[in-house]
């Protein structure tokens, strides 16, 4: 995994790299233990809270089953560690970091109780997860397009879904609708360029007119543009997914006219949720009523 936090009741989560894990731990005990000669690095799996260790932290020497170089990562350690955390059996057959798998899957939760979890932040929070797919789609799509994915979304039963976590919420929501018609919506007027660019030199259908996707002039008959998520797949312990545009006349075949490949992040989009928790509680701690 690419994301740890250090204690148990941390609500946040960070992004593992050498800076970051140096400077929130100050290089001491717990997270820096003495194993004979060898220093080992801890943390905790910010999804099952279990204790991981630290791999290749300042190496980057270490090879895998294929003979590749590992890069840094943190993984489950599979027994208690010192200072760190107790091993919980039951949380780690839970965990999402565990064994991830493709958005592809159609494997569902065994465990039902995660629906409500699921369901509760998108309830509590549509605004964040609405902003993040706007962030990363680069369409400012309204509040009716909203509510036509989240019906999609329950219809789907998306909840259930193996593959669909807290951390990657956003990302597998967006992945569930196949395909999302963007045509008429406003694009989003900060890092876009890519996107504006492909529908300025591609497309044969559509301009942009005052941040607005529309069809040009002197295009007849029914004509649509698309977005959606492909080819999902595991790479050096990183995610990556492709973002895909095409537009279609009528019947005719679809065309791509934008293809961007994705990092999915697990780190942005519950660290703004747990943002707006802070400032919630230091709201209601002035503001009783």
């Amino acid at each position: 995994m690419k994301i740890i936090k250090l204690k148990p009741e941390d609500n946040e989560h960070f992004k593992l790299n050498v800076a970051q894990f140096e400077n929130r731990t100050h290089k001491a005990h717990p997270y820096f233990q003495q194993h004979g000669k060898e220093i080992k690095q801890y943390a905790i799996c910010p999804a099952c809270n279990n204790p991981v260790i630290i791999i290749n932290l300042y190496v980057d020497k270490k090879l895998d089953e294929n003979a590749n170089k590992m890069p840094l990562h943190a993984r489950h350690t599979r027994g208690d560690v010192d200072g760190i955390a107790q091993y919980n059996q039951e949380n780690y057959d839970e965990c999402p970091f565990k064994n991830p798998i493709s958005f592809s899957s159609l494997e569902k939760k065994e465990n039902k109780d995660k629906k409500n979890e699921l369901l509760s932040i998108i309830k509590e929070f549509p605004e964040v997860l609405l902003k993040s797919i706007r962030d990363f789609t680069k369409i400012n799509l309204s509040e009716e397009k909203f509510a036509e994915m989240l019906s999609n979304f329950m219809s789907m039963e998306g909840y259930y879904y193996r593959y669909l976590n807290k951390f990657n919420l956003p990302y597998s929501f967006f992945y569930m609708q196949k395909s999302i018609q963007i045509s008429y919506q406003k694009i989003v007027q900060y890092q876009s360029e890519s996107l504006k660019n492909a529908i300025k030199s591609k497309s044969e259908l559509f301009t942009i007119n005052f941040d607005r996707i529309v069809k040009k002039e002197g295009i007849s008959g029914y004509v649509t543009m698309n977005a959606y998520f492909a080819n999902h797949r595991f790479a050096q312990e990183t995610e990556f997914i492709d973002y895909i545009i095409t537009e279609k006349h009528g019947n005719e075949t679809e065309v791509i006219i934008l293809r961007e490949v994705l990092e999915i992040d697990y780190e942005k989009f519950l660290n703004s949720i747990n943002k707006i928790k802070r400032l919630k509680n230091i709201v209601n701690k002035y503001i009783s009523y």
